[in-house]
């Protein structure tokens, strides 16, 4: 770690810090003050900027960089994620007087820019600044929420965010169809006692949704969410999320909401998903699934941005039918219509191909990995293309195999948009 000297790139930095403090409600005064006080330091890479138990007597932002954030919990050294610019860092320490509750450490390759502010600094700042205090505070109580496994009550989690949540996370045009959905599938279910965790890549909009439609439920909502400040601080940017912290939860539920969980995710990890999900789910009780677009057109452009489940089926049709596509990728695009959608279809030398019925999966492929060719090969001989209807299809095998039952789900096809309601068995 060493000091900045004032160039240009801490100046940039110190730009980033005053819009991050403005875009979490702080006044101009007290920003000015911060700023002006706070010095820039830089970590490199694997370079620990906290250790827990440790006294670090400094409130720091992580302005440029990301850091892994890592914790001794219950016998166990366990990661508890990733923590990019820009966020706090050791709040919690100077409010409660203690050490560090976990190790932050800088994630290479890039070194990270952290501007800190020794104790003595802060303390004169919420003497003349206290909205400072009660903001510091809220982002520290997010923070020890999202390091121990995400998960909140929903009137706890809608106290923190106060005014800042947002509903852009989901398109306008799907939104109406995600209210039919909770009024049809859930409401009804939110009986006497009935509790029910949303985890998902965004603070709580399903709950938030169900909220309004049924208050007087709403003290058994609760919340998993692993990147909760990120969230809400940009609310624009979806989050991938998953259930991997969730598995710590000691409690069950009677309705799970996964919300961009199981198309978010790499395609390995699907039935592992639904292991955790089951564990965290009472008999009888139920899994929602809600996804909302699948085809994502960077893969179609060359972009490297390919989504996970289509470069599964990349890796397969590769491994079955070596050098069959060509120099063609599996997705083919024709070309953008006047709205910049991508026209896609399979790949023409497998749809030719198939349609001959001159390929055969082989046997030496796994098995739930044959199921998905089966399925890409049946869309490709009838020179159908919807890669949802294929992501749908093989979500239901694999849950079938953990020991959940396809109950009720519907497709909207145009908005990339459906939802499956699973009991477990």
């Amino acid at each position: 770690m060493e000091t900045l000297r004032d160039d240009e790139q801490t100046r940039t930095s110190r730009s980033i810090l005053i819009q991050y403090l403005n875009d979490n409600g702080l006044d101009g005064e007290s920003i000015l003050s911060i700023t002006r006080q706070a010095e820039p330091v830089i970590y490199e890479p694997d370079e620990a900027v906290l250790l827990q138990g440790k006294q670090h007597p400094y409130v720091s932002f992580l302005v440029t960089g990301a850091v892994s954030v890592y914790a001794r919990m219950e016998g166990q050294y366990r990661e508890l994620g990733e923590r990019g610019s820009v966020c706090v860092l050791g709040e919690i320490g100077y409010f409660s007087n203690s050490a560090p509750t976990a190790d932050v450490v800088v994630r290479g390759p890039e070194p990270a820019i952290v501007f800190r502010l020794t104790y003595d600094q802060m303390t004169d700042i919420i003497t003349n600044y206290p909205s400072v205090k009660e903001n510091l505070n809220n982002i520290g109580a997010m923070r020890q929420i999202s390091q121990s496994n995400g998960f909140a009550d929903y009137t706890f989690f809608l106290d923190l965010i106060g005014g800042k949540r947002q509903r852009f996370l989901l398109d306008h045009q799907v939104l109406p169809h995600v209210e039919q959905v909770l009024k049809k599938e859930v409401q009804p279910r939110l009986g006497p006692n009935k509790r029910m965790l949303e985890v998902g890549d965004g603070p709580g909009i399903l709950s938030e949704l169900l909220a309004e439609m049924a208050p007087k439920s709403v003290q058994q909502f609760h919340v998993q969410a692993s990147n909760m400040e990120a969230a809400i601080v940009d609310p624009y940017t979806p989050i991938p999320s998953d259930l991997g912290r969730a598995r710590y939860l000691r409690q069950t539920f009677d309705m799970l909401l996964a919300l961009q969980v199981f198309n978010m995710i790499p395609a390995e990890s699907v039935m592992e998903q639904f292991r955790i999900a089951r564990g965290l789910i009472e008999p009888g009780g139920h899994l929602i699934v809600f996804k909302v677009r699948l085809v994502n057109v960077s893969y179609a452009i060359g972009s490297s941005e390919t989504h996970l489940f289509f470069e599964l089926l990349e890796s397969l049709v590769d491994r079955a039918w070596p050098g069959i596509r060509g120099k063609e990728p599996v997705i083919h695009t024709t070309f953008l219509d006047a709205d910049m959608d991508a026209l896609m279809g399979w790949n023409h030398a497998i749809c030719r191909r198939a349609a001959a019925d001159e390929l055969e999966i082989p046997d030496s492929l796994e098995t739930h990995n044959r199921e998905l060719l089966a399925m890409l090969l049946d869309q490709a001989k009838h020179t159908i293309f919807s890669p949802d209807a294929l992501h749908f299809n093989w979500l239901v095998s694999k849950a079938s195999g953990i020991g959940f039952s396809l109950e009720s789900s519907d497709q909207f096809p145009d908005l990339g948009f459906y939802y499956q309601v699973y009991v477990r068995e």
